[in-house]
């Protein structure tokens, strides 16, 4: 049997359905909205023309990081920005970077301490932002771009809130800024569960395994209050909201701590005070 067409373009044969919408789309239609939502996160950290982004290839969700930078570079095909796309030296040296434009730059880097095999989703994230962030000031990027999904910032406020953790709600915005530096989640206003179809359709879902699994304990809290995938809208607002009450940011990683602590504690679980990375030569 015939697959139907997609109900955006009316002539490919559709291979998603968008549970929200009830819209069935091609694989090209999905990419342009993930592309289109993708653009409105990506102008919150207002680039300029000529910016210069790093892409991480990170310990937690390195095929959605693989996906970010092929939408990041046809976001910017317009203009004179740079893309830098770092590969940590836990994933293999090959690994592929389909769909790039010419202008994103590979680095090979090394990461000490290396990721945990395992982790609380919080921990994950200030890992990866924390290197990603040595590696910015070092390169001179302007902006960090990572891959998480509205709603994997809606999962991550739960963990935050439920879990007694509040200076983890700095890991639920979409964007944060440490020194200069701006971090974006290029995926803010777009559902996982299109990410992953994205993922899948693009064949680097099976490419490599995250280094760090992310644990996460709300799952089923999630799938109660706000199981939809149109229902984790409100989380941005509401990370946003909470994150004004804090002030003191962890000298590492930037997130949310304590008045009492300089490192946050997931930063001094992981080691990273003593964190170094390196650029390796080409």
């Amino acid at each position: 049997m015939l697959a139907e067409p997609c109900d955006v373009c009316g002539v490919r044969p559709a291979k998603y359905y968008r549970s929200y919408s009830g819209e069935r789309l091609c694989e090209r239609c999905l990419f342009k909205a993930i592309e289109g939502l993708s653009s409105r996160s990506l102008s919150r950290a207002k680039p300029r023309e000529s910016s210069t982004f790093l892409v991480p290839i990170t310990a937690s969700m390195p095929t959605a990081s693989l996906l970010a930078a092929r939408v990041l570079s046809s976001v910017e095909r317009r203009f004179k920005s740079n893309i830098v796309v770092a590969v940590p030296t836990f994933y293999e040296e090959g690994l592929a970077l389909e769909g790039c434009d010419t202008r994103c730059r590979r680095v090979r880097v090394k990461v000490l301490p290396s990721p945990p095999s395992h982790e609380d989703m919080i921990a994950c994230i200030r890992y990866d932002r924390a290197w990603s962030l040595q590696l910015a000031a070092r390169l001179g990027a302007d902006v960090v771009v990572l891959p998480l999904s509205r709603t994997d910032l809606t999962l991550t406020m739960l963990e935050s809130l439920l879990g007694g953790r509040r200076c983890g709600i700095s890991e639920a915005m979409q964007l944060f800024e440490v020194n200069g530096i701006k971090v974006i989640n290029l995926f803010s206003l777009v559902e996982r569960e299109a990410v992953a179809a994205m993922e899948f359709l693009d064949n680097v879902v099976d490419m490599v395994r995250p280094a760090c699994v992310p644990k996460v304990s709300v799952k089923g809290v999630y799938m109660s209050v706000a199981g939809r995938p149109e229902m984790d809208y409100g989380a941005l607002a509401i990370a946003e909201r909470l994150g004004e009450s804090f002030t003191t940011r962890c000298r590492v990683c930037g997130g949310f701590t304590s008045k009492a602590r300089a490192v946050c504690s997931y930063c001094e679980r992981l080691g990273l005070e003593s964190l170094r990375v390196e650029v390796l030569p080409e």
